[in-house]
């Protein structure tokens, strides 16, 4: 419990047994158990789940079953769901920065305790990564993933919840595109986000001609932070902590160049990334995404 008195869960999505580590205030939910076996923490994988379906729905499997089993996780009032290598780095002045490994340094910047958790809500009724700066959501996209998804999305979304329909125009439209299927919600609006992403991801899979994972479910996330604005609800923004594990090897960063998917801009990227030194690529990072006077 908070020293405003209200209950919180934090948890980081991991996907491997040995990724699974309780940080400061943020505990580990195992996604794709099903598949994976257990470790003796919270997976995906009981009762009410859809976890054998993550190598489709990759992090929302873990967002699935919180939802479906809220009460077993205590009914926090706040929750905030990150991931294991992409996480909330609070009461920081940058909005975004990465490492190899977690050091003492960035522990500091990720820990969560009851003040942290106060200060994230202090002002906000929720809270998001920075988004990134874009000419287009739809043409962001459309670069790195089959275009014909955006209008998929577009059409369910217009059918089954068109109370979306014009905010979900206006996202894939616009120049903010949130990443990650990161949040900090309260209770009731987790609940409402959940059972609209999964109606509308549910039909997205069951329509779709394509395969694989579904990587508009970060930019319906984008569609959900944006009708909250839309309410008047206001957001806070997160900085973003990426912990890269390392650079690639060169082979794989050729082999995303020859045989990876989307336009060149994406399939270059890796090799970019190797050969860059960090800080002038963190720094050109930063630029990339909106700060706290922009947006």
């Amino acid at each position: 419990m908070t020293e405003k008195g209200y209950t919180f869960r934090s948890f980081a999505v991991c996907h491997r047994a040995e990724d699974a580590r309780t940080i400061a205030g943020t505990e580990p939910i195992l996604a794709g158990a099903q598949n994976n076996g257990y470790n003796g923490v919270i997976s995906d994988a009981s009762g009410d789940n859809i976890s054998a379906l993550n190598p489709v729905y990759n992090e929302m499997t873990a967002v699935y079953w919180l939802w479906k089993h809220y009460d077993e996780i205590g009914s926090p009032e706040r929750i905030i769901i990150q991931q294991y290598r992409r996480r909330f780095a609070f009461n920081v002045k940058y909005n975004y920065d990465e490492c190899d490994l977690l050091t003492e340094k960035e522990l500091e910047n990720i820990a969560l305790d009851t003040e942290t958790i106060d200060s994230v809500f202090d002002g906000a009724d929720y809270a998001a990564p920075y988004p990134l700066r874009v000419k287009s959501v739809r043409k962001q996209y459309s670069a790195a993933h089959d275009p014909s998804d955006v209008e998929l999305a577009l059409t369910i979304i217009s059918e089954l919840t068109p109370e979306y329909a014009e905010t979900a125009k206006k996202y894939f439209e616009g120049d903010a595109s949130y990443l990650y299927n990161m949040f900090a919600f309260d209770r009731e609006t987790f609940f409402r986000y959940a059972e609209w992403i999964f109606t509308v991801l549910d039909e997205f899979v069951r329509r779709r001609t394509s395969e694989g994972r579904l990587f508009i479910s970060e930019r319906l996330t984008g569609v959900f932070f944006r009708k909250l604005n839309e309410e008047g609800k206001r957001e806070k923004r997160l900085a973003v902590l990426f912990v890269t594990g390392g650079k690639p090897k060169l082979g794989v960063c050729v082999k995303a160049l020859f045989k990876g998917t989307g336009g060149l801009k994406e399939r270059i990227k890796p090799l970019v990334y190797k050969f860059m030194p960090r800080a002038l690529w963190v720094k050109r990072k930063r630029g990339l995404f909106f700060d706290r006077q922009e947006g």
